[in-house]
């Protein structure tokens, strides 16, 4: 199976997740929820983030699947990179802190490998 379609997969069922349960999302990650309502607020965007972005990859074929291979390669790329200063910064605990960033990296290496391949996402 192609990477991009796995990727998208994952995407849809962590969107999905995160959309249905966003308070268990965030314990999974290790992170604090002191306020449940904005965690649940957050996490629900992110959710629906992912679920448009795996979602829309899923349905699309040839340049658009392309062109959306390339957004979520970006979008994985700058959670990475908020992960990198929210760390040195000191606001996120360790363990959320490296998972972020360690999921973000393989999304950005799974979606690049994934255009790399030999034929079209």
């Amino acid at each position: 199976m192609n990477l991009v379609t796995v990727l998208s997969i994952v995407r849809v069922g962590l969107g999905a997740g995160a959309l249905i349960a966003p308070l268990t999302a965030v314990r999974s990650l290790g992170m604090r929820s002191e306020n449940r309502g904005e965690s649940a607020f957050l996490t629900r965007m992110y959710g629906v983030r992912q679920l448009a972005l795996g979602g829309l990859t899923l349905m699309s074929g040839g340049a658009p699947r392309r062109v959306l291979t390339q957004a979520g390669i970006a979008v994985d790329g700058v959670d990475a990179a908020a992960g990198v200063v929210e760390l040195s910064r000191g606001t996120l605990q360790r363990r959320s802190g490296l998972l972020s960033v360690t999921a973000g990296l393989v999304g950005l290496a799974c979606g690049i490998a994934g255009l790399r391949q030999g034929h079209q996402p």
